[in-house]
């Protein structure tokens, strides 16, 4: 699967290579412990009227996770929106209407996580299951306690998408993220839970120490700029990779606040999927600089806390009928070319992949 892509020109963007894990040995914690995740995350809303959690996508564990917490009884109680990467701002007024109980069909809802910025990410059950569940729950609630999913992703029209020059003022896309949260949320005095891929989370760029210049701000960048100290930021770890040695002796579902441990105080390099060699001036010139576990910065720098969802970490996969749209697959095939042109990434192998599975898999 491809990744969300993110426009971002900081250093990081100049990866040449993902090789090996940085080696760095799990570090011991002094003084404070892991707690259960659902309360611990609930009772920031209290400091915070802003926290996130990182997303790893599609991941299955997470999505759970995230469920229980949204129907937890206590959720409606401590913020009244979630705000989202995986959908459209333009669907916003049929989401709204999904949300309270009125019926929209799957073919018009659907557009809302398939037609981003994005490429074939969200096709996976587990969004279009999220908004369900939140539907579900408004059901059962007071009008008064609804919830609210704001959609993040940038309002684009793809039917108005002819060329790269179409696509790019699309493409920086945490300030648009920014454009809803503020006026939405914060503006109103609410509090809000964000679930973005966690690079739109963090506090400063994690290579920030070994980068030449500095570029877009995150989400999270912007919001401490004009909102110091409002959003508290969650990072998961889950599976039995080399981040995971963070947190193997933790239980399941729970979470450690990071400020004042010797987990906040490490690299963030632990929390790394592998070496990072980037593009570095040096005596001038423009460089391969192989990063260093030195050359990240401090865990704590970076977020707030560390969210152990456990051993256990699978993909949602979407089902081949998926693409037996045939509309869904022409557009699909467009928006390659374009993003092509604008990331430099072949997007259409992802769509190649399947379509080869769905051939092998005639009804």
């Amino acid at each position: 699967m491809t990744p969300v892509m993110r426009l971002h020109p900081l250093c990081a963007t100049s990866v040449l290579a993902f090789v090996v894990f940085l080696s760095s040995s799990s570090v011991a914690f002094e003084g404070q412990l892991p707690v259960p995740a659902q309360d611990a995350i609930l009772d920031e809303f209290d400091r915070h009227p802003i926290v996130a959690i990182g997303e790893m996508h599609r991941n299955i564990e997470e999505h759970e996770f995230l469920r229980k917490l949204i129907t937890n009884p206590r959720f409606p109680e401590k913020a009244t929106n979630i705000v989202v990467e995986f959908g459209n701002a333009r669907y916003q007024p049929m989401m709204d209407r999904y949300l309270a109980g009125e019926e929209v069909s799957a073919a018009d809802l659907s557009q809302a996580w398939r037609y981003t910025t994005q490429f074939m990410v969200w096709d996976a059950p587990v969004y279009a299951k999220f908004f369900s569940t939140v539907r579900d729950l408004n059901l059962r609630l007071p009008k008064a306690r609804r919830l609210r999913v704001l959609l993040a992703d940038p309002p684009i029209d793809w039917a108005k998408v002819k060329t790269k020059a179409d696509y790019e003022p699309y493409a920086a896309r945490d300030p648009d993220s920014v454009d809803v949260i503020v006026p939405e949320v914060l503006a109103k005095g609410q509090r809000a839970l964000l679930i973005f891929g966690g690079a739109h989370l963090e506090h400063t760029d994690p290579l920030k120490p070994a980068c030449d210049k500095q570029g877009l701000p995150s989400i999270t960048q912007i919001l401490d700029e004009r909102f110091p100290g409002q959003t508290f930021v969650v990072w998961p770890i889950a599976g039995t990779g080399p981040a995971a040695k963070v947190a193997e002796t933790w239980r399941p579902e729970t979470v450690l606040s990071v400020h004042d441990t010797a987990v906040g105080r490490a690299s963030f390099a632990q929390l790394t999927p592998g070496s990072v060699t980037i593009l570095k001036v040096v005596d001038g010139k423009r460089v391969p600089y192989p990063v260093k576990v030195g050359d990240y910065a401090k865990v704590e720098d970076v977020v707030d806390a560390l969210l152990y969802l456990g051993p256990v970490s699978t993909e949602s996969v979407p089902p081949l009928s998926t693409y037996r749209d045939v509309k869904y697959v022409e557009d699909l095939r467009f928006w390659a070319q374009i993003m092509k042109e604008v990331y430099g990434v072949d997007f259409s192998s992802d769509l190649d992949e399947v379509l080869d599975k769905l051939k092998a898999d005639k009804p």
